[in-house]
């Protein structure tokens, strides 16, 4: 099975060690039904208001994202 980059993020309101233990489930599970999991990401990607939630999304990874992914990149705020 194709190997996943989870991702649990929030917009801005949930503490950083609930967006921990979701991904945690998250992480869990996927391993359970053997997709193996690449990088992993946890944190505030967008911010709206303070607005409480988690967000989970999983990438699906071929070779051509995880290189897209693994390379550099700079935005205004945050360099990867």
């Amino acid at each position: 099975m194709a190997g996943c980059d989870p991702r649990a993020w929030s917009l801005g309101g949930t503490p950083i060690g609930e967006l921990y233990l979701v991904y945690g489930r998250a992480h869990k599970q996927l391993t359970e039904r053997g997709i193996e999991i690449g990088r992993s990401y946890v944190g505030e990607y967008r911010t709206s208001l303070d607005m409480a939630g988690v967000c989970v999304t999983l990438v699906r990874l071929d070779d051509e994202i995880s290189d897209l992914l693994a390379a550099p990149a700079e935005i205004p705020i945050r360099v990867f």
